[in-house]
């Protein structure tokens, strides 16, 4: 701790906060996807990048339509409860829903 502490003075810049790590199982299809667009990438930009990072990119491009599809589709039950009592109400409906 010390020793962080004459470095910070020393005017050394602090190290970046730790990522968290988030481990998830995926699908055989999924998974080909991801293999699928590193090749894109790679062949794009001529790098070559792990899969986790193209998870990432994909997960960050993600628009809040399909996020919000998402969540409608955990409880399509629900979602589709909702929906009618908003075509009922005259009350306009999202592109998701």
């Amino acid at each position: 701790m010390a020793e962080k502490t004459a470095q910070q003075r020393e005017g050394a810049p602090a190290p970046p906060p730790q990522q968290q790590v988030l481990s998830i199982r995926v699908t055989e299809a999924l998974r080909y996807r991801l293999e699928h667009l590193k090749k894109m990438h790679f062949n794009k930009t001529g790098e070559s990048i792990s899969t986790s990072e193209v998870a990432k990119l994909l997960l960050e491009s993600a628009r809040d339509d399909r996020l919000e599809f998402v969540k409608l589709m955990a409880e399509p039950m629900k979602s589709l409860l909702n929906a009618r009592r908003k075509v009922e109400s005259m009350l306009p409906l999202s592109q998701s829903e």
